[in-house]
């Protein structure tokens, strides 16, 4: 098969989600053409995409062979299925139950759901057992004390009118924290953390070398979030907005509501880090609970991606 692989050039995050997709397909013998702008017909049997901006307008009229959308992150959507994004995919590679039940309800006609998994998150499971090699590894690379634990913050949420992510809102709380070995890993968006200067500063698309040196996440209701909780380490999620109900989540109109930790703001984050260190099985429940629910095939997405792909187009 000769597949384009489509993704907007300045979003690294998305195409490290395409990646472990790529690299199953080449292992197979089929060919990859990482492009920008969709090829012409004759050039490729199927194109797979992970954002909306491929799939909007006019753009996908080019998209003559299948297109196969896989999502750039987990987190919980209302819909599952957004009609003006979606239903110009011919199939939808649903990372878990709850996103496949939601399309279904909202679009019960669309016949292209298929149950693949997160691609990405196939290289945390699959090194679960080797995460104490790892975190050594992080340790010397970064210089870090053994003996302290690794907290990685990573900031997704952001100001609707402006999109810095969550490093405006509540990086200063967290760093005061005086945590040793506390790593930011920063959203590729955040156009504030361009401005910051360290090696603790991670600027990666793909962050899931420090999550799995990491014994605690700082987070908020993201993708990042979730994906953590294959490790089953504590997370807090905080909400740096200034209201009275902590479940007020980032772009609430679009997304429903998960716990998977303790919820915190910038006055009970310290006191939120301490109890998780202290009892790190306290939200284990949830963790699993919302792992099931988010996730198909884990450490086999990235197969069951090319299956399908393999099986559509023979």
């Amino acid at each position: 098969m000769r597949i384009q692989s489509l993704s907007l050039s300045d979003r690294p995050y998305q195409r490290a989600c395409l990646l472990p997709i790529e690299e199953e397909l080449k292992r197979r013998g089929h060919t990859v053409f990482q492009s920008s702008d969709p090829l012409p017909k004759d050039d490729v049997d199927g194109t797979i995409a992970t954002t909306y901006l491929y799939l909007r307008k006019e753009r996908c009229n080019k998209l003559k062979s299948p297109i196969f959308f896989s999502e750039h992150g987990v987190a919980i959507v209302k819909d599952g299925f957004r009609k003006f994004f979606h239903i110009n995919a011919d199939y939808m590679m649903q990372s878990g139950p709850i996103w496949e039940e939601r399309a279904r309800y909202v679009a019960p006609k669309y016949k292209g759901n298929l149950k693949v998994g997160f691609p990405k998150s196939d290289e945390l499971f699959n090194n679960i057992s080797n995460s104490a090699n790892i975190r050594s590894d992080v340790i010397k690379e970064l210089n870090l004390d053994p003996n302290e634990p690794i907290i990685v913050y990573a900031p997704t949420y952001y100001d609707p009118d402006c999109y810095n992510p969550g490093s405006t809102q509540m990086l200063e709380t967290i760093e005061s924290l005086c945590y040793k070995n506390l790593l930011v890993c920063l959203h590729d968006f955040d156009k504030v953390g361009e401005k910051l200067k360290g090696p603790r500063y991670i600027r990666t698309p793909n962050k899931n070398r420090y999550l799995l040196a990491a014994d605690l996440l700082i987070g908020d209701f993201s993708s990042i979030v979730l994906e953590f909780a294959i490790l089953n380490k504590p997370i807090v999620q905080v909400n740096p907005f200034p209201k009275p109900d902590h479940f007020y989540i980032w772009r609430e109109r679009d997304y429903g509501i998960f716990q998977i930790g303790e919820i915190a703001n910038n006055e009970t984050v310290k006191n939120a880090v301490k109890r998780a260190l202290e009892d790190p099985k306290q939200y284990e429940f949830l963790r699993k609970y919302w792992v099931e629910r988010v996730f198909y095939n884990l450490g086999r997405a990235s197969k069951v991606a090319v299956d399908y792909m393999e099986e559509v187009l023979k």
